[in-house]
């Protein structure tokens, strides 16, 4: 009797421990390189295989070199000499994931593209473009990136394209996004070199990833701890994702940042492209809606008071779901080279057909 109540206590654990074993095998034998990022293994080992991104001082974080898609100077290109090469007009491409090009392949990026049609459908061979988006970036982001990163590059053009993740940090309590606190609106979080608490137990894993009680590895946001979670002034007694909170947040500093940005740029002889940021009303949030609206117009007022120049791809892009994937706010590859041959047209006409031919005619 005390053996079959032994064993009868034992065959749960026994049964969790073949299920473990399976889960294990099978992700092995038969699973993904994701499935195993997200199941299987270990903080370090996630590290060491596939980390995208990786922690940079003053800019946050960035791509890490070390995945396969990233060159060595840890942007999402092929790769680059710091150094611009001799008679090399060189573009940078700025923004959050919109620019890096999330769920298409690298060269389905507006940058490649851009670069792809200004060599072979306006013959312009002299023109480089660097994407330097990273996924998650806000212009506050950006504008340290530009700052200690990119400028290195030398670029003669800066082409800005930001919109959803500055509209999402207003998504925060008014105590956290005011300049009263410490926070003053840079609560997109501080990158966790150690990377999300995992469970060394597959079963638990795929259980707990499922319903949402532990972070999933191979989101951005698992990597970044929330810097609103740090302060106290951050919480109030609504919850924290009020939409309500979109309208009482200002776009201050956005307007800011995107000044900022222009300034630095130009102060560096580079000139500056500034973009509307497109997006598909019938698939976003609604609530985000006027944000976007208010931060185009925004763009536009800067474009007009700073000389810069401009263009409008809210306005110009069709309204076709074709060229967006199901969240409304990240275009697929047809979407990107839309974008890319608006640009295209844009620079051949207002730059290229100035500098490059000039830089041709000295030739």
């Amino acid at each position: 009797m005390k053996k079959k109540i032994i064993l009868i206590l034992l065959s749960p654990l026994l049964i969790l421990i073949m299920v473990e074993v399976m889960l294990r095998g099978y992700f092995y034998l038969f699973g993904t390189e994701i499935d195993r990022i997200m199941y299987v293994y270990s903080v370090d080992e996630i590290k060491e295989r596939n980390n995208a991104f990786m922690g940079i001082p003053f800019v946050g974080y960035g791509p890490s070199p070390a995945h396969p898609e990233h060159n060595q100077l840890g942007f999402r290109n092929r790769e680059i000499t710091i150094e611009k090469p001799e008679g090399t007009y060189r573009i940078v491409a700025v923004g959050g994931s919109t620019t890096y090009g999330f769920r298409v392949e690298p060269d389905e990026s507006w940058s490649a593209q851009l670069e792809t049609i200004l060599h072979e459908d306006y013959g312009v061979t002299q023109v480089e473009v660097i994407n330097t988006g990273v996924m998650g970036y806000t212009t506050w982001n950006s504008l340290a990136n530009l700052a200690f990163r990119v400028l290195d590059l030398s670029p003669d053009l800066v082409i800005v394209y930001h919109g959803t993740n500055d509209a999402k940090v207003r998504w925060i309590h008014p105590n956290c996004f005011s300049g009263q606190t410490p926070i003053g609106g840079l609560a997109r979080g501080i990158w966790k070199e150690n990377g999300p608490d995992l469970s060394p137990l597959s079963i638990y894993r795929y259980v707990g990833i499922g319903r949402g009680w532990i972070d999933n590895p191979i989101e951005l946001n698992s990597w970044i701890y929330p810097v609103t979670a740090s302060d106290p002034d951050c919480f109030g007694d609504e919850p924290m994702a009020s939409p309500d909170y979109l309208q009482m947040n200002s776009s201050d500093y956005f307007e800011r940042n995107l000044r900022n940005i222009v300034h630095l740029a130009s102060a560096n002889d580079a000139d500056v492209l500034l973009s509307t940021w497109a997006y598909y009303p019938d698939f976003v949030e609604e609530s985000l809606i006027p944000v976007y609206e208010e931060q185009n117009q925004i763009i536009e007022a800067i474009t007009d008071d700073l000389g810069v120049y401009y263009v409008d791809f809210m306005g110009q892009l069709p309204h076709d779901e074709q060229y967006w994937f199901a969240d409304g706010e990240h275009q697929n590859s047809e979407g990107y080279y839309q974008q890319a041959a608006f640009y295209a047209d844009y620079i051949a006409d207002r730059i290229f057909s100035t500098a490059l031919r000039d830089t041709s005619d000295t030739d």
